[in-house]
């Protein structure tokens, strides 16, 4: 028996891994408390409900939850109706809600106008992109995120505000992200006072790890997370970086 008395085997908010059961039923405790985290996710858009428009974002983001190991719910699809909204999410309690679509500046945006009339908007709007639209508030004292319909902001959003946010409120214990540095093999540009999320490919010449930018724009081209191996961050303070720089990619899991 190498396991000492005393020793820790998993910490509070740290993910079961299959070495833990072992490890757990050596010392005989066969039974634990988990947490069991339901995330909502909620499609609007007329477009989506008749059709006109394949819902791609909502699938992805189920696996996503199911992944970073949450219960995902699928609250299906609402129209551009406020009360239709507070419906779906009365009728189906979770912990944590994640609304796609309809949370632009304009007044017919209904993830962000259900939350001013029903709830409470904490923030709208990040200088980040793509996912510039993405805000946060409360609604019946539940947690609900409201993101770009899109899938690469729906992907960045989730990625890099949605779960670091739910991870600090859990005090969940995250695994290690995986980065690589390399050569930028071209120069990239940003927008002073933007946070921007630039994919790109890895590749390897001459014994040395280079970093290619992808030639692609728009919030929708999913393409582009599928070609692309990570993404680089450029700095809200940067106009961005020169052909030759030395930059860290976070690798896409």
């Amino acid at each position: 028996e190498d396991i000492k008395i005393g020793k820790e085997i998993i910490k509070s908010g740290q993910r079961i891994k299959p070495w833990h059961i072992p490890a757990l039923l050596e010392v005989d405790v066969d039974t634990i408390r988990v947490w069991k985290i339901k995330v909502g996710v909620l499609s609007t858009g007329d477009e989506l409900v008749q059709g006109r428009v394949k819902n791609t974002t909502q699938p992805m983001l189920l696996s996503l939850i199911r992944e970073y190991g949450f219960e995902p719910v699928n609250l299906g699809v609402s129209n551009d109706d406020i009360d239709e909204i507070r419906r779906i999410l009365d009728e189906n309690p979770c912990d944590i809600y994640i609304i796609t679509g309809g949370t632009g500046p304009s007044e017919k945006d209904e993830s962000k106008q259900f939350l001013a009339k029903y709830g409470t908007i904490v923030f709208h709007g990040l200088n980040i992109r793509p996912s510039r639209t993405t805000g946060f508030g409360v609604y019946n004292g539940k947690p609900v995120f409201i993101i770009s319909g899109l899938p690469v902001a729906a992907l960045i959003a989730f990625e890099n505000v949605i779960f670091p946010i739910i991870k600090c409120w859990l005090n969940l214990e995250g695994e290690k992200e995986c980065k690589v540095n390399g050569i930028l093999d071209r120069a990239v540009t940003n927008i002073i006072g933007v946070k921007s999320f630039v994919r790109v490919k890895i590749y390897e010449k001459e014994a040395q790890i280079f970093v290619e930018p992808l030639k692609v724009t728009g919030s929708g081209v999913i393409s582009s997370v599928i070609d692309a191996d990570g993404y680089l961050i450029l700095d809200e303070n940067s106009e961005g970086l020169p052909e030759g720089s030395i930059v860290e990619v976070k690798l896409i899991r």
